[in-house]
């Protein structure tokens, strides 16, 4: 995988995830953690080889 299919990759995962929190009336500061910890996890998921 390069790094333009990691950052798709990783927009979609974010977008998805801002995407259902606002749905659910989640408060913007519980957003921008559980964004943060999603992209941490993502990274670790998906690309251990770069850790």
């Amino acid at each position: 995988m390069d790094n333009s299919t990691r950052g798709l990759i990783m927009g979609f995962v974010a977008f998805v995830i801002v995407f259902v929190l606002s749905i659910l009336k989640v408060s913007q500061t519980m957003i921008g953690g559980v964004l943060v910890v999603g992209i941490f996890l993502s990274a670790f998921l998906l690309f251990p080889i770069y850790f």
